[in-house]
């Protein structure tokens, strides 16, 4: 079942794809299908740490001690979760292709992801859709494309720097950013869609 896969994940540090991989019939690209099942595994894990009391407020240094070296896939992994004090410095995120929906309406330490390397990714739709606590970011220089609503709703996003290897922007993207009052677009953004 999905939840014997993921306490086999918290027990011996088994990253988010590998249990899509295993469950899944090893498929390592994200068609409808395996974004499906990342869904379903993420579920999963929620269901686990729920139970186990992992989730509440006092136990965010928890999130911390995860291995993220080997991770392909962190689709919707910290979606709808509330955990404004976990530290996520320390997440190696280099290897991962894959970050849609990763803070879907979530509340999240917005300093903690800051000195994250995301120059393998290639997908970050909806990555902070309705995030309410994502006040300010800077994409780094190695971002070519953004998701058409990775911005979306997020109310108290003041501040957005892109990066200079972006070409161009999806109107969308900003729908319901009511607190921004700043973005700084590179002279590489040809059009606007």
């Amino acid at each position: 079942s999905p939840l014997s896969i993921v306490e086999q994940f918290v027990r011996e540090n088994i990253s988010v794809d590998t249990i899509i991989n295993k469950y899944y019939e090893d498929k390592c690209t994200l068609d409808k299908y395996t974004l499906v099942y990342a869904y379903i595994a993420i579920n999963a894990l929620y269901s686990f740490l729920e139970k186990n009391k992992l989730l509440h407020e006092e136990n965010t240094t928890y999130w911390s001690h995860f291995d993220m070296s080997k991770v392909r896939n962190t689709t919707a992994l910290l979606a709808f979760t509330d955990i404004p004090k976990a530290n996520l410095k320390h997440w190696n995120m280099s290897r991962v292709q894959h970050m849609e929906g990763m803070f879907y309406k979530s509340t999240f330490n917005n300093d903690s992801i800051c000195g994250w390397d995301v120059s393998s990714c290639l997908t970050f739709e909806n990555m902070f859709r309705y995030c309410s606590s994502l006040k300010e970011i800077t994409i780094p220089s190695s971002i070519e494309t953004l998701g058409s609503s990775i911005f979306e709703g997020c109310s108290s996003l003041s501040s957005v720097g892109l990066s200079s290897g972006i070409t161009s922007l999806a109107d969308s993207m900003f729908n319901d950013c009511i607190s921004l009052t700043s973005i700084e677009i590179p002279g590489t953004v040809k059009t606007i869609v």
